[in-house]
């Protein structure tokens, strides 16, 4: 993949880490004796994440370039991402049935990690751009590609290195993670000496896993089984989903995350002015521990 296709070695590594993982559940289940994947060596990849969030004047000028755009889903796209700090997969999921109302808000209604699914308050001008994307459609997905099919993660990536280049953003390899970094960053901005802002995130579930495996099931029904496969070298992940249908038939789906730690935000915070205040598991105020599955958190702007 690294010679032919030319991709970079955390793309290789993923990749292979799914089918490792998928070798390696047929030996647990009794399927196959050994797995053929056992010395395939994947490529090294550095611990370090290359990716750097943008500066608020680089944030200023994706904004500006997505406003200006011709295509509605740019600015739908950088203010989904970097406004309301949804995934890649969150923002490219999201469909136009999932907007509505709570009381008196306007909200999307957004499909997390496994079968989670929140209700995410709109800003206005989030909201704003949601429509001028949709237009007049009531089905179908938020984001659309030029071809008008559904945008892809690829397909994203595409767009943000383009309104980097029309808003002579420089920066090494823009990528919809440095919106997330930006989202904090626009947070501190807007908030007054001694605000808080506060946010709930799934917590990778990396201590269930047995020795050696690599897959985790998240649920299973008599109609669906799903479950995540990760890369501990790229915090990249994927969730599986098996669906059988009523006519017996079953299909398949998967879309690709990457998890964060707990840690990771206190950083992103901290880069941008913010310190942590609090951290409970949930909503209910539970004490965070090595077992939480998800975290509230709290950060506060210094007076």
């Amino acid at each position: 993949m690294q010679e032919q296709a030319r991709y970079r070695p955390s793309t290789v590594s993923r990749r292979l880490s799914i089918v490792i993982g998928f070798f390696r559940t047929c030996v647990i289940d009794g399927v196959l004796e050994h797995s053929p994947a056992d010395y395939v060596r994947r490529p090294h990849v550095p611990p370090e994440s290359p990716t750097l969030g943008l500066t608020h004047l680089q944030f200023e000028a994706m904004i500006s370039a997505a406003r200006d755009s011709s295509n509605p889903n740019d600015f739908a796209l950088v203010a989904m991402l970097g406004l309301l700090g949804l995934r890649i997969f969150e923002a490219t999921g999201a469909n136009v049935q999932d907007l509505g109302e709570s009381h008196g808000h306007r909200v999307l209604k957004v499909c997390g990690k496994g079968t989670k699914v929140v209700l995410v308050p709109l800003p206005p001008a989030v909201a704003r751009a949601i429509d001028r994307a949709v237009g007049e459609r009531e089905t179908g997905p938020v984001l659309r590609s030029r071809t008008g099919h559904r945008m892809d993660r690829h397909c994203a990536t595409r767009r943000l290195r383009d309104l980097a280049k029309q808003g002579r953003v420089t920066t090494a390899r823009m990528h919809p993670h440095m919106l997330q970094v930006a989202c904090f960053r626009n947070a501190a901005r807007h908030l007054a000496p001694g605000g808080r802002f506060v946010i709930e995130l799934w917590v990778a579930g990396i201590r269930r896993f047995p020795p050696g495996q690599a897959a985790v099931p998240f649920h299973v029904g008599q109609r669906h089984v799903g479950f995540d496969t990760y890369d501990m070298t790229t915090q990249q992940g994927t969730s599986h989903h098996y669906r059988r249908h009523s006519d017996g038939t079953v299909t398949y789906g998967a879309s690709n995350f990457r998890y964060i730690w707990p840690a990771e935000c206190d950083l992103m915070a901290q880069l941008a002015g913010m310190d942590l205040e609090r951290r409970v598991a949930d909503w209910s105020g539970n004490p965070f521990t090595n077992d939480s599955e998800s975290h509230v958190s709290v950060w506060r702007k210094p007076d």
